[in-house]
């Protein structure tokens, strides 16, 4: 086994840890007929690992038909880098998130580049030009040197856009800053401290760690992760990252650019406790000015006027709208065309009035999902491997859309 994960990159493991300490659901406070549906659910969309915490005891540890191992957390990872960032701001080795970039790279300090800040790659409102899908990214050989020559689409801190290549950079920044490779870094300050000793981080041909994806972690570490957050950045006693910054990277960081920024922190997504979602003249409007194709505008058509209180109820709606227009075509009752098209667009899914934050998240693709609720104590995992049948990759009903819920459903308010 030694071999094989010094083959793969991943560290070797020391002394096991005894962490969590186990309890009961009846001891949690958690909800049994809820568990056992959140279990079952989480069987049929094919994961592979979920990790229940309450109060910081384990109340559920599950892996799916294969062993344990370190999984791949997706965009899961940029939570993490976030984490790492906040503990450079607390040693002031970053001055303040309003630091330019430019403090690390000179070479931006004469171009347009220069206003872009930290906090900007960290908000996903640097204004570099990014394409929606990552192939420039992996076709190049070096994923900092790719962001540092990136020009700007937008002027920095005026448009919020999901921005892999800029997050890519914090990897350059957070090596320059800190004086050691990001995941030699992560390795001093974050996963000694925890106890997280196997683990991988996927790096580009120059040697530099991904920053937007590549970490690989247990789903009782990644757990850790979050019940750090939990506790507000302390861990057994000692001062990992600051309660200032994990309060700093949970509040939305630009909440005047629409609702995606506003449901957006410093690299973690912010959940209301309750939101209203709907579709309304201006939302379909968008839909038509961005290019939108005739059976888009069909859906628009079929759930204008219509409000939801939850969130999973707007997108059972949404897709028997899709299911219905693609219907009324004569094909089949197919979904699959909608979140390509809105997201080449660059429009909302649909418009939200959110409420006050309750739970904090790290996604990542296939539905790899950390999730934090301070008010239950309550923390979640849910890992899911690369399948190797391409057609599950993007079907919705692997991806757990409604894991958070699932979640917060365990645990009464």
């Amino acid at each position: 086994m030694t071999s094989l994960l010094i083959a793969c990159g991943l560290s070797v493991p020391a002394v096991a840890d005894d962490w969590p300490p186990r309890t009961t659901p009846a001891e949690a406070g958690v909800d049994e007929r809820a568990l056992e549906r959140f279990l079952d659910a989480a069987r049929a969309a094919k994961s592979d690992a979920v990790v229940i915490l309450v109060g910081g005891a384990l109340v559920r540890e599950e892996y799916f038909d294969r062993p344990q191992e370190p999984i791949e957390l997706m965009s899961c990872t940029k939570s993490v880098v976030s984490l790492l960032v906040g503990m450079l701001v607390d040693d002031g080795r970053i001055p303040s998130l309003e630091t330019p970039v430019a403090e690390w790279f000179p070479q931006w300090k004469r171009g347009e580049q220069r206003a872009v800040t930290v906090g900007h790659l960290l908000s996903h409102t640097s204004g570099l030009q990014c394409d929606r899908t990552t192939e420039e990214i992996y076709a190049s050989r070096d994923f900092v040197k790719l962001a540092l020559e990136a020009k700007l689409a937008d002027p920095p801190g005026t448009r919020f856009f999901y921005n892999n290549k800029a997050v890519n950079l914090l990897a350059g920044v957070i090596e320059t800053a800190s004086g050691r490779r990001m995941d030699a870094f992560a390795q001093e300050r974050l996963f000694d401290p925890l106890g997280i000793t196997e683990h991988g981080w996927t790096k580009d041909p120059a040697g530099h760690p991904h920053a937007m994806s590549g970490l690989q972690l247990h789903a009782i570490d990644f757990a850790k992760l979050g019940q750090l957050v939990l506790q507000g950045g302390e861990w057994e006693g000692e001062r990992i990252v600051s309660e200032r910054w994990i309060a700093t990277a949970t509040r939305p960081a630009h909440p005047g650019l629409g609702s995606d920024a506003a449901r957006c922190g410093l690299l973690w997504w912010l959940d209301p406790e309750s939101s209203e979602y709907g579709w309304d003249d201006a939302l379909i409007g968008r839909w038509r000015e961005a290019g939108g194709s005739k059976r888009l505008l069909a859906v628009g058509a079929e759930l204008r006027g219509r409000r939801f209180p939850r969130l999973e109820d707007a997108r059972a709606a949404l897709r028997a709208a899709v299911g219905k227009v693609a219907a009324a075509e004569g094909g089949a009752a197919d979904a699959g065309w909608f979140d390509p098209e809105v997201n080449r667009l660059g429009v909302p899914f649909w418009n939200e009035t959110p409420g006050a934050i309750g739970t904090f998240r790290a996604d990542g693709y296939l539905g790899n999902s950390l999730v934090v609720c301070p008010k239950r104590r309550l923390v979640a995992v849910r890992q899911r491997r690369f399948p190797r049948d391409a057609a599950e990759r993007d079907d919705p009903k692997y991806g757990f859309l409604d894991f958070p819920a699932r979640v917060k459903a365990l645990v009464p308010p």
